[in-house]
């Protein structure tokens, strides 16, 4: 098998006019991601997330610079130890899984400037790792914030009816759609700890599956994601509503059944807010979210591995601010675990069926507008 190396002017992965579809369904990745996330819920205890397994091993990150007696004291870092756990395990799942799928679909390229932002702001590679970077740091600054990202809030919490993850989906992707919209829309130029040991394999196994359907979806390509936030392509939110939509059934019906618990954000208004904003800027700049900058690294893309260092970046900031943001901001607006059935009395069944119905709706909408 080739391996096709794109080292400065990389063409896109998708003919978004129709012509050329290297991807999956969007709707039966969705409906698989769905899926997965009723196994992990009733399996592993522990919704599909990044952002706060990455940010406590960024804890390894800062102890060469900072020392491990600091890393060790630090008020977040404690409530998030460094560890080999499931959560550490998935990481590596997602950027395996993604590399396994980009290899068997002959899609591995070594992209260093993609296309869209080659077009927009030059093939120069340092400026483009340096948007990367910065991307990363926003976003997992913004995740860390808000106690959650695309995958935690935007998938696991939304599943959940989570008021703090509806919040932050909503607020994220406004900010991302704008951001991307005004960038891209003008034409021109140690020894660790060891945590649940019989969940290890596990969280390799789910991360594999996570990472693969990330790429035969669509969501390891940077093209696809700035597509969706110039409004040229539905991919990612026809992934996502359906995972939504098919995850939620499912999670609600094992939660009933006493098969799993509910793992809800808490509701944090002010720092969901400013952290959703992070967020939405940063994906904008960086042309993934963190599970999917995973899984680009996995198919060899060189500045989602920029990004992936300025998600470390990102983290250690958060980690040292973390008191400051504890004692300002977490308590503004602070209504802690709230679900939106609780929050309006209108019971379970009721919002997955309007939710089931709006994203039903929207679904047909985006279909038709990007088939």
């Amino acid at each position: 098998m080739s391996v096709i190396v794109e080292q400065v002017r990389v063409r896109p992965a998708v003919d978004f006019g129709g012509k050329v579809n290297l991807y999956a369904n969007p709707y039966v990745i969705g409906a698989a991601i769905g899926v997965l996330s009723w196994i992990v819920f009733a399996i592993a205890d522990d919704p599909l997330g990044i952002t706060t397994s990455f940010s406590a091993l960024a804890g390894l990150a800062a102890m060469p610079f900072v020392g491990a007696a600091t890393v060790w004291h630090n008020s977040y870092w404690a409530q998030n130890a460094p560890s080999l756990s499931y959560g550490a395990l998935f990481l590596v799942g997602v950027i395996a899984g993604a590399f396994a799928a980009a290899w068997f679909n002959r899609q591995i390229r070594l992209q260093t400037v993609p296309a869209t932002w080659g077009q927009r702001f030059g093939y120069v590679p340092l400026w483009r790792y340096t948007a990367a970077f910065a991307g990363g740091a926003f976003e997992m600054y913004g995740a860390r914030l808000a106690g959650g990202c695309a995958s935690g809030h935007g998938l696991s919490g939304t599943m959940q009816l989570a008021l703090s993850s509806w919040i932050f989906t909503i607020v994220m992707f406004a900010t991302a759609v704008l951001a991307g919209s005004a960038m891209f829309n003008n034409e021109s130029q140690m020894s660790l700890p060891v945590t649940d040991p019989l969940l290890l394999p596990l969280g390799i196994v789910f991360g594999f599956a996570f990472g693969w359907l990330l790429q035969r979806g669509g969501l390891a390509d940077t093209e696809v994601i700035i597509a969706q936030l110039r409004l040229r392509n539905s991919a990612l939110f026809k992934v996502m509503l359906t995972a939504i939509i098919v995850g939620g059934v499912g999670v609600f019906v094992l939660h009933h059944g006493g098969l799993a618990v509910y793992h809800v954000k808490s509701t944090n208004l002010l720092a969901v807010a400013l952290g959703a904003v992070l967020f939405g800027l940063g994906m904008a700049l960086l042309g993934y979210c963190p599970g999917s900058a995973l899984a680009a690294v996995g198919t060899g893309s060189l500045h989602a591995f920029a990004g992936v260092f300025g998600m470390l970046g990102g983290a250690i900031a958060f980690a040292f601010s973390f008191d400051w943001i504890k004692a300002k901001l977490l308590p503004v607006g602070a209504f802690g675990a709230l679900r939106l059935p609780e929050m309006t009395g209108i019971p379970d069944p009721v919002w997955f069926a309007v939710v089931l119905l709006f994203g039903l709706f929207l679904l047909i909408i985006l279909d038709r507008r990007h088939p």
